[in-house]
């Protein structure tokens, strides 16, 4: 169940922290500013102490001039792009935010260069929907929920222009 999961990814968030303080990598909230020289970072989550909700961050590890060692959590929201049909955007964003409120943080819609069209160097730009999501976890649910349709799509796409080229017809 989801409570049981959030609750066991919270009692790992606190050994994880309890661990890496005691191998000198206590996390940096507040105090002066520092410097430091990036030896690493890795996925991971923190708890917002107000809501109980879990997001998702990177741990960047530190070393500083002194030698000192510490971390720092990056709180990003994990998203990805989406294509539409033209001119379907706000109908497919109303859609995904109805279908799978609770798991989509947020969605925009943007234009970007399509890297896929043959004359992509042409600086056409197109829309896409940029779904964000508070955990990967929640990107990876609705992201394989969603290859599904799209493949679907493909395959009756496929099945259309298989007709038309047969056929010589045009919907």
């Amino acid at each position: 169940s989801g409570s049981s999961a959030a609750k066991e990814q919270r009692i790992r968030l606190g050994a994880e922290e309890l661990l890496e303080g005691r191998l000198g990598f206590a996390p940096y909230t507040q105090g002066d500013r520092r410097l430091g020289w990036l030896l690493t970072f890795s996925p991971s989550s923190w708890e917002d102490e107000d809501t109980g909700k879990i997001y998702s961050c990177v741990d960047l590890y530190f070393v500083s001039q002194d030698g000192s060692t510490f971390k720092v959590k990056y709180k990003f929201p994990p998203y990805f792009y989406a294509a539409t049909k033209e001119k379907t955007e706000l109908e497919v964003e109303a859609y995904l935010r109805r279908r799978y409120e609770g798991e989509i943080a947020d969605i925009e819609i943007i234009e970007k260069e399509d890297l896929d069209l043959k004359n992509h160097l042409s600086g056409l730009k197109r829309k896409y929907l940029k779904i964000q999501f508070d955990t990967v976890q929640q990107l990876m649910r609705v992201r394989s929920d969603l290859m599904h349709v799209v493949e679907k799509n493909e395959e009756e796409r496929d099945a259309v222009d298989a007709f038309e080229s047969i056929y010589g017809v045009k919907r």
